[in-house]
């Protein structure tokens, strides 16, 4: 099951991070940057977020410092 956030209430917030994220971007990007960049990009145009769900919830990692990180996606087709 995917299950879609809005973020509409957070637009405040969202938008500076992306906004200061596309900012420290060099001209040629790596990879990984023009993925952050299309993800931002994308959440601000749709105003919302994806994930994915099961019955036991929804997926997360949890690296040695004991942060927990659960994935988004910035459209439905990616999730």
């Amino acid at each position: 099951m995917k299950a879609r956030h809005n973020l509409n209430a957070l637009e405040d917030r969202v938008r500076p991070i992306a906004d200061l994220c596309l900012q420290c971007f060099d001209e040629e990007m790596s990879t990984a940057a023009a993925q952050a960049e299309r993800f931002f990009s994308e959440v601000i145009a749709h105003g919302s977020v994806w994930s994915i769900q099961d019955g036991e919830g929804f997926p997360t990692s949890t690296n040695l410092d004991g942060e927990t990180a659960m994935p988004f996606w910035s459209l439905e087709s990616r999730a």
